[in-house]
């Protein structure tokens, strides 16, 4: 609690409005919009953090890189944040989901890469996937 309450203005800075609530209770009244849609619904069963987990997955982030400048902070917990609540490998998603993904991936700045700079995708010519799946 005394560590969320020291950085509320740095979780304020990327998006959150969390409020002390007494004790060391605290309320989410916001969290960034961009994660809203990938923060677990309370009457689904999908393995995604729900908003006080994600804080606290971020308050362990700030603890790691407690000593660093405040920019690369921001920087640190902003890139956990995307990271906790990306689609992962196995993920069933919708044909609707999936174009609205290709779509924002075509607005990136850098869609090639994430936020850790591994490669997105990978170009493959219709020979090499012909040769893979054995047609030649």
């Amino acid at each position: 609690a005394d560590l969320l309450a020291a950085h509320l203005p740095r979780f304020a800075e990327l998006g959150f409005d969390v409020e002390p609530f007494g004790g060391t209770a605290f309320v989410i009244r916001r969290v960034p919009s961009v994660l809203q849609p990938h923060l677990a619904n309370p009457v689904s069963a999908a393995p995604l953090p729900d908003a006080a987990r994600l804080l606290a997955i971020l308050l362990e982030e700030l603890q790691s890189c407690a000593a660093a400048a405040p920019e690369t902070q921001r920087d640190r917990l902003a890139q956990k944040a995307a990271c906790v609540c990306a689609i992962k490998k196995g993920d069933v998603l919708s044909a609707e989901v999936m174009q609205s993904l290709l779509d924002d991936l075509a607005e990136t700045w850098s869609p090639a890469a994430c936020p850790h700079g591994r490669p997105v995708f990978i170009p493959l010519t219709l020979a090499e996937l012909e040769r893979r799946f054995g047609r030649r």
